[in-house]
Formats: C-alpha cells, sequence, structure tokens
C-alpha cells in the first residue's frame, strides 16, 4: 500500500515540476467557460470497518472479522465539471467500479475460518462534490474535493456467506491537481470515500452451507474506499 501511494506522489511531483517549467502557460482562458465535460479512469482499494457483536459462539470463542489484503480495483466515469466562481466548481462524477473484499474470520482461540470470504462489489457511483482551486500556477492548478456520494452495489448476490445490502451513502473528501496541457486538462486525484451506513444484511436465511457464528459476530460493517483517479476534460 505505502509502494502504491509513493508511485502517486512520485508522478505527481513530476508533473507539476515539469508543467511549471514551462514558459507559456497553456489553455489561459480554459477557466473562464462555465462548464466542462470529460471522463476519468483509475484504480481502488475497497476496505471495511467491522465493529465486533459481542456474543460468543457456542465453546464462549468470540469471532472478529478482518481484511488480511487490500485488492486492487478499477473505476471509470464521466466528469461534469460546473463553475461558480473563481475559486469554486461544483463537480458531478457518475461512474462504475469494480472491487473485492476478502474478510477473513479468527475467533479468540486462534482458530482462523478455513477459508476467507471473497466480497465481489460492482458499485453504480454518483457523486456530488464541491471543489475549491487554488490560485493557478503556471499550468498546475491544486484543488480540494468535499462531498456526498450515494453508490448502488449490482454484484450483491444472496447466495454469499455475507450478504450486503445494496444501496450505500458515503463522505467524500479529496486532493488532487490539475494540469493545463496544450488541448486538455490533465488531472491527478486522491480520494477518500467513508461510508455512513452498515451494509451488512442481518436478516439472511440460514442454509446447510452457511456457519451463522460468522453473521452473530459482525455488529456492523461500514465500507470505507481509497481511490486513485486520473481525470482528462
Amino acid at each position: 500500500m505505502k509502494n502504491r501511494f509513493l508511485i502517486f506522489a512520485t508522478l505527481f511531483s513530476v508533473c507539476t515540476s515539469i508543467l511549471q517549467a514551462q514558459k507559456v502557460p497553456n489553455l489561459q482562458n480554459y477557466d473562464n467557460e462555465p462548464m466542462h465535460f470529460g471522463f476519468n479512469l483509475g484504480t481502488n482499494f475497497m476496505n471495511f470497518r467491522s465493529v465486533a457483536s459481542g456474543i460468543p459462539d457456542a465453546d464462549g470463542n468470540m469471532w472478529y472479522a478482518e481484511l488480511p489484503t487490500l485488492n486492487p480495483g478499477f473505476h471509470v466515469g464521466v466528469t461534469g465539471d460546473f463553475k461558480l466562481n473563481n475559486y469554486f466548481a461544483l463537480r458531478l462524477n457518475p461512474g462504475i467500479s469494480f472491487g473485492q473484499r476478502d474478510i477473513a474470520f479468527v475467533n479468540s482461540a486462534g482458530t482462523r475460518r478455513a477459508k476467507d470470504i471473497a466480497v465481489k462489489s460492482t458499485f453504480i457511483d454518483m457523486p456530488l462534490l464541491l471543489k475549491y482551486r487554488a490560485v493557478r500556477d503556471g499550468n498546475a492548478r491544486m484543488y480540494l474535493l468535499g462531498g456526498v456520494n450515494g453508490s448502488l452495489d449490482l454484484a450483491r448476490s444472496k447466495k454469499d456467506d455475507l450478504i450486503l445490502n445494496p444501496w450505500d451513502y458515503y463522505l467524500e473528501f479529496g486532493v488532487g491537481s490539475d494540469f493545463y496541457l496544450m488541448y486538455f486538462r490533465f488531472g491527478v486525484e486522491l480520494k477518500y470515500s467513508l461510508g455512513m451506513t452498515d451494509v451488512l444484511y442481518h436478516d439472511r436465511p440460514l442454509t446447510d452451507n452457511f456457519d451463522p457464528r460468522y453473521m452473530k459476530s459482525v455488529k456492523s460493517l461500514k465500507s470505507q474506499i481509497i481511490t486513485i483517479s486520473f481525470n482528462f476534460e
């Protein structure tokens, strides 16, 4: 995980250095236009914030849910940027995200469930974000993001060991920079999405292949996602 953020920081620094070294500003009237459209793509890392229920099993052991690894996912979307004034803009970023989270269950005796549970998600995202833009410096302009996102999970299956509720809502915060190239604006962005609802479906019907200890061990399961995006406008 640290290596991925190091790569992001290095790429960000290189782009800034190259564009600031250019003498002639590109797209000088770009920010005077009331709206811009484009597309974005990138990678994401989905995670869960798990709260244990504190309910022991028949042997008196407590079970805990944890994520042993982070799996990179993928996302793609469209961008609508609407100017409010010289420093603020309203951004719409509808898109689709793919990812997987592997959940391991371990009890207080140190016994681990034989096989991790793979939770696959395909989200339709509808984020609405407020973008604060710093003063343009040459061909680069830093910005901050904040807003909300409503998402619908299309990959939800009632056959999974852990069933997720289809809808979730996020608070989102981000930082990035726009780089003004000769023919378009290119952006690099890092965003954190904090899930606000318990997405675990607690009323899952019991089957022969499902051990109820794992469902009882989790009081709540909330999503959190880190996204690295590349924007083309």
